[in-house]
């Protein structure tokens, strides 16, 4: 009966630290949407031209922007993330996203 006992404490001690091992943070990054495939949609963080791969997007920022649309390739947004960390595992929420233009001046004065 003890050895019961402490097996289910000992099971429901490491339910707990797991489910304390759970962190969630919110970042914000301006990046370039490459594209999309089966494991989610591909940006280029525009800060140091890093891959990010964001598994997920919230339904109501995915009816703004279709994200699965080839015109939206290329395109800069400041995209808002959660990142939910679970043991060595991160997963990549898209939050929100907003679409940043950039207004080039094509004679290369820039505005002198």
């Amino acid at each position: 009966m003890k050895k019961l006992l402490l097996v289910g404490f000992l099971s429901a001690f490491i339910n707990v630290a797991i489910g304390q091992d759970a962190k969630s943070i919110t970042k914000i990054a301006v990046a370039t949407h490459d594209g999309n495939s089966t494991e989610g949609y591909y940006f280029r963080n525009e800060l140091d031209e890093g891959p990010m791969l964001f598994a997920k997007i919230r339904p109501e920022v995915m009816k703004r922007f279709d994200l699965k649309d080839e015109s939206n390739i290329g395109e800069s947004f400041r995209v808002t993330y959660n990142i939910k960390k679970v043991g060595n595992i991160e997963e990549l929420t898209i939050i929100n996203l907003e679409k940043l233009d950039y207004d080039v001046d094509d004679d290369g004065d820039e505005g002198h």
